[in-house]
């Protein structure tokens, strides 16, 4: 069973958005970075040790968006 949590660890998602987006969606990497990470909430999936997914949820005042999500092609399904 997968859990979820919340993580700092940006570089983690954003190699896991590298893999899902740039390689295999074909999303320029350009269009993927952006200067919003930095202010985001941003969520790992778990199973064991292995990171299957992330997301980010921007909050702006009281309304949250929630954004970049990727799961690994191996863990979809």
């Amino acid at each position: 069973m997968a859990v979820i949590e919340e993580t700092r660890d940006i570089a983690l998602c954003r190699q896991l958005r590298r893999v899902v987006f740039i390689e295999e969606q074909g999303v320029s990497e350009a269009d993927e970075l952006d200067e919003l990470d930095g202010e985001a909430i941003h969520l790992l999936a778990w199973e064991g040790a292995q990171a299957l997914g992330s997301a980010r949820l921007l909050v702006q005042d009281r309304t949250g968006k929630i954004g970049r999500v990727c799961v690994l092609a191996a863990a979809r399904g």
